[in-house]
């Protein structure tokens, strides 16, 4: 692992970014992106040893270049817990990678393959409490779903769920550990052992054809000449699992939270519940479950004013980007009704645009529509569920729901 260049010289320059605590960003990141909107949108933020970067056209110029800016970096939180999979490498091998997954995550394969299972999926879970009044969301829904959609996806038994749940909650501590503390990469690396072990077993079942109609039978069944080797579609199945967990379940959160705090949100939705669609695309906007897009520089130059050394780490406040003024107007506010051309980065931009955006979209969706259909009266209980918090991966950490029990 490479050596971060030094902080000192860019510290006097930047006082706002030098004043912002990690902790400040965990509890209320758009209050920091307010500060650096106005002030310092490109800074330096010296707790985190990184540059941040939160207007939207210098978010999207970085994210379309990678001969600049690059995802294939020794000192990169992903390539350090993950390896070498799509997300941390560039060029060929990306196209290579990414080409090989695509095909599962289309919008017409999405619909031809996923759309009734996560239905079945959400349906089940909620008939466990709808004869309730009251249940904590994440837990018993938002963490969930994701992951039964993962699993089917790959064609794995719905009886690997507690081991993934384990797995990932290692895995998103050590995505955010920009300070690298050992013991946190320690149990993020066990993890991700753990996980090759066990989807190397998938992957001989799958050879020996057990698990059919699945990506992952797809996978092994390629071409020789264009099939993954079993290390990288093992290193390819974790990213993919991984972005397929933690962005749905923020942004089922988030979407319930955004509906059940904005009255004149929820009236039109029980109106016209074919505004759904248009409610979670503003959610993403407006509270968008991955905040951040990490790059590395690859050679020292200048961006818009500010020098920019090989090695630095520049982060891509995506959610930041979101709320920028000078292209979502009232961006602060929620606008169910805004412009379709202003299109958001909360799937990112760019070569490594992320490959399950569909599928996000379309189970978030679903969730959010049978939660509402299945529970009358639905509404926050907003004394027990706190705001959403996080500057890596942006959601409550609770959320406690209400409705009038059938009879």
């Amino acid at each position: 692992m490479t050596d971060q260049p030094d902080e000192v010289s860019h510290v006097a320059d930047y006082p706002i970014g030098a004043s912002i605590t990690e902790d400040e960003l965990f509890r209320d990141p758009y209050r920091q992106y307010a500060k650096l909107h106005a002030d310092e949108p490109v800074s330096w933020i010296a707790d985190l040893n990184m540059w941040y970067v939160v207007k939207y056209n210098h978010v999207t110029e970085i994210l379309m270049d990678p001969d600049r800016f690059t995802t294939a970096f020794d000192r990169s939180t992903v390539r350090d817990t993950f390896g070498d999979q799509m997300l941390s490498v560039e060029g060929s091998l990306h196209h290579k990678y990414r080409k090989t997954m695509r095909g599962s995550f289309r919008p017409k394969a999405v619909r031809d393959n996923a759309v009734a299972g996560i239905r079945a999926n959400a349906n089940e879970l909620i008939n466990a409490f709808s004869g309730q009044s009251e249940v904590e969301l994440r837990t018993h829904f938002a963490s969930i779903l994701p992951v039964l959609t993962m699993l089917s996806t790959f064609g794995l038994p719905r009886s690997d769920f507690d081991k993934l749940r384990v797995w990932y909650n290692s895995f998103e501590a050590s995505l955010a550990n920009f300070k690298w503390d050992e013991a946190i990469r320690r149990r993020g690396h066990e993890a991700v052992a753990a996980f090759h072990t066990h989807m190397q077993s998938a992957i001989e079942r799958a050879t020996a054809g057990e698990v059919p109609d699945s990506l992952l039978a797809s996978l092994v069944s390629q071409m020789p000449d264009t099939r993954l080797s079993d290390e990288e579609i093992r290193l390819n199945a974790l990213i993919v699992f991984f972005g397929g967990i933690s962005t749905v379940e923020a942004l089922i959160l988030n979407s319930v939270w955004m509906i059940g705090t904005h009255p004149q949100v929820h009236g039109r939705l029980g109106e016209d519940p074919s505004l759904l669609p248009r409610i979670i695309d503003e959610v993403a906007r407006w509270r968008s479950p991955v905040q951040s897009a990490i790059r590395h520089v690859t050679r020292d130059f200048e961006f818009h004013g500010h020098m920019f050394r090989e090695g630095e780490v520049v982060c891509c406040m995506l959610g930041a980007a979101n709320r920028d003024p000078a292209i979502f107007p009232d961006a602060d506010k929620v606008n169910i009704d805004r412009p379709r051309e202003q299109k958001h980065l909360a799937f990112a931009q760019g070569p490594h645009m992320c490959l399950g955006m569909h599928l996000a979209l379309t189970e978030a969706r679903i969730a959010v529509e049978c939660l509402y259909e299945r529970l009358p009266g639905l509404t926050i209980k907003m004394d027990k569920s706190p705001e959403p918090v996080g500057y890596e991966f942006h959601q409550p950490e609770a959320l406690y729901i209400e409705w009038k029990p059938s009879v």
